[in-house]
């Protein structure tokens, strides 16, 4: 087996995607993968042999120094694939930013923009270059130009219809949405700011709660009585599926497509408390297992106190009972790590690769056992 460059005993696929996708945007680490990982088909042609067998491997499976090169080579040709379709889509917008928009009496708002920057425009993209293209592109085909106008047009248009409630028209959603607005967004930066995440990924959490709030006005005709709760809870879930999302070297709580199922995600707010309510149960109840667990290896002869740290270490973190940042500390994100630094701080000890494993994957076989028993 390789050594993996991070330090690691051993080179896990994980590893190698993250170390290619350092310092990339969230949306942008999220395309890659989902082609790296097989959850969007490459096609046959643009694949070598040996390619498919690396992208059916896990994030936690160990590679061998040929495999480790072909998941490296794989990872920066799919960044580079996703850099042109992002490219292609700013262009896109700054051009109708200049020359207008076809219908000047109702321009995309922001989080349309977004979306179209963000998911669906580069999704659509890539799609169009996988049907027209024979293999991987190394600049903007010149080609597909004519075409991509009109994809991105529809991807546009896709998304405020999805937006637009049929039976209310825009100036009723105006007048029902625009008290709220604010507020929400205040809420959520304050709740950004008690979390400390980067100025970006803050906007990020914005622009996805300002899409919830718009979803559940048109559905029931009002802003949610209880805003801040409703903002907080809102804020919660989006913030779990940015996590879930460029969190790609631990072992999740659950398989993505899996991941708001297991957190309880659901449409209405009485829901949503529910499935937190349900979610802090199990991490009350898995600290409790640790900390028995804990004391089972402090008691060996001889004591095993590497394995009881760790499960002190675990524990302490599900007795924070906050639901965000035990997430953030099983996904391996910047966040997740700081979190779990300070709790070893406390114990007299540093964070090293070996101990974040060990505390990650404690957390989340522990909570999977639980969840599991209350299926």
């Amino acid at each position: 087996m390789d050594r993996c460059t991070k330090g690691c005993a051993v080179c896990t696929k994980g590893c190698v995607v993250e170390t290619v996708l350092r310092g990339q945007q969230g949306y942008v680490a999220t395309l890659v993968t989902d082609l790296v990982y097989a959850k969007v088909a490459i096609p046959r042609g643009w694949r070598e042999p040996a390619d498919a067998t690396v992208m059916a491997l896990d994030a936690t499976a160990q590679l061998d120094a040929e495999q480790a090169r072909r998941c490296r080579d794989l990872t920066h040709k799919a960044l580079a694939l996703i850099h042109i379709a992002v490219t292609l889509v700013r262009d896109y917008i700054t051009q109708h930013q200049v020359l207008g928009w076809p219908d000047p009496t109702r321009p995309p708002d922001k989080n349309d923009l977004d979306s179209l920057r963000r998911g669906r425009g580069p999704a659509a993209l890539r799609d169009l270059m996988f049907r027209e293209l024979e293999s991987w592109p190394g600049t903007a085909p010149e080609q597909l130009r004519d075409g991509v106008g009109r994809i991105l047009d529809e991807a546009l248009s896709t998304r405020r219809t999805s937006q637009q409630a049929p039976t209310r028209t825009r100036a009723e959603m105006q007048r029902l949405l625009g008290p709220a607005l604010g507020p929400v967004r205040e809420i959520v930066l304050e709740w950004a700011a008690a979390r400390r995440l980067p100025a970006d990924t803050a906007e990020e959490v914005v622009s996805e709660a300002l899409d919830q709030l718009y979803r559940t006005v048109a559905k029931i005709g009002r802003a949610p009585d209880d805003l801040r709760r409703w903002t907080r809870a809102t804020c919660a879930k989006k913030w779990r599926v940015i996590v879930a999302r460029l969190g790609i070297t631990a072992q999740p709580v659950a398989a993505p497509e899996e991941y708001e199922q297991f957190i309880g995600v659901r449409d209405t707010v009485g829901d949503e408390a529910a499935g937190m309510v349900d979610l802090n149960r199990w991490m009350r109840d898995a600290a409790a297992q640790l900390r028995r667990l804990g004391d089972a290896y402090a008691a060996e002869q001889p004591a095993m106190l590497d394995d009881a740290l760790s499960c002190a270490v675990a524990a302490d973190l599900l007795d924070t009972n906050d639901v965000d940042l035990v997430i953030a500390v099983v996904q391996a994100s910047e966040l997740g790590a700081g979190v779990l630094a300070a709790q070893l701080a406390r114990h007299g000890h540093r964070l090293s690769p070996d101990r974040k494993i060990a505390v990650q994957r404690l957390i989340s076989d522990t909570l999977r056992r639980i969840h599991e028993g209350n299926a």
